[in-house]
């Protein structure tokens, strides 16, 4: 007896459940391969820095997402489990996958913030929309888990933790994290035009503010791009193909995520690096960072990362630091 596969082709619906494994391997591999490929950086950049809640976040994005998806790729090799097990491993994965996301979109709208010279009016409504979403994933999750149905040997002789029953409203679970990234990239978009025509100087790639908004719309170009197809998937096919593009998902989280905090530290710590003894000439810094130094004691990145310092002056053109002036010499 095939159960709730009854009516479906035996060999497409082996299959399928093949796809599925290769396709949550290929998420495992990747973001293994990235996180070896990234460790000189990483450990140069987060775990050599003071700890802060960039940090943190940091860390739950990249190696909480990085645990689910090597769970999921234990869990649907192994295959020996029993049903509830099963169950109990997809809400696990559920709530998991959705803390990894939320990880990053605190992050994205603290720096998004502070791009608007941290307006209190944005500050309320980003507060309020994130707010909206949470609820709206976890009224979505909550309800769906009373329904949904999971099976560790959905065919005979095939041991796989699969769905075989799931709500057809389980879709909408991709939907609010689309709409609010799309109002953030939307906003990067916004200042980042203004920043090139109000500041007269162009795009400039080594430029700290162009570093900023070139990782945060391709992080939201790449992720949009997968939330959605999970959207499209969840919809319109099986429930044993709902694993299929999740994987991805959580992996192009994980890996821009984690490329963006590290292309920002990189962005801001380079230019220091053996230069620390040259603080009287800033001119010449100036001229080569594109932005005003002040002392490593008195400033630290996480005004950056976490939108501690104002980005927009009175004129609404972005400047990555505040500008503290360094002191000034007793002849001067």
């Amino acid at each position: 007896m095939l159960g709730p596969y009854e009516d479906l082709d035996v060999v497409e619906l082996v299959q399928d459940l093949k796809t599925i494994r290769l396709c949550q391997m290929m998420a495992t591999v990747v973001v293994l391969y990235d996180h070896l490929i990234t460790l000189d950086r990483e450990v140069e950049l987060i775990w050599s820095k003071r700890w802060s809640l960039s940090k943190i976040l940091f860390v739950v994005n990249r190696y909480l997402g990085g645990a689910v998806l090597l769970i999921d790729a234990v869990v649907f090799l192994s295959g020996h489990m029993s049903d509830k097990v099963s169950y109990n491993f997809f809400v696990f994965q559920g709530w998991a996958s959705a803390c990894v996301v939320w990880a990053m979109q605190i992050i994205m709208q603290l720096r998004v913030t502070a791009m608007y010279g941290h307006s209190w009016s944005l500050c309320i409504f980003l507060s309020s929309c994130f707010t909206a979403e949470v609820v709206a994933m976890g009224v979505i999750l909550g309800m769906a888990y009373q329904l949904i149905t999971v099976a560790a040997e959905p065919i005979p002789g095939m041991l796989i933790c699969t769905p075989i029953r799931i709500p057809d409203y389980l879709f909408a679970f991709w939907l609010p994290i689309v709409v609010f990234e799309s109002i953030l990239c939307g906003l990067v978009i916004v200042r980042g035009v203004l920043h090139i025509r109000e500041s007269g100087t162009g795009w400039e790639p080594t430029s700290l503010i162009n570093v900023l908004i070139r990782d945060s719309v391709l992080y939201f170009f790449l992720t949009l791009s997968a939330y959605l197809t999970n959207a499209i998937v969840w919809l319109a096919l099986s429930a044993e193909l709902l694993e299929v593009p999740e994987g991805f998902a959580l992996a192009a989280t994980c890996i821009m995520g984690s490329r963006l905090v590290l292309n920002m530290r990189e962005a801001y710590y380079s230019p220091f690096e053996g230069r620390l003894d040259r603080f009287t000439d800033m001119h010449e810094r100036e001229s080569q960072m594109h932005f005003r130094v002040a002392p490593v004691a008195a400033v630290y990145l996480d005004e950056i990362e976490l939108g501690e310092t104002n980005w927009a002056d009175d004129s609404g053109v972005m400047k990555p630091l505040a500008e503290i002036e360094p002191p000034h010499s007793a002849n001067s």
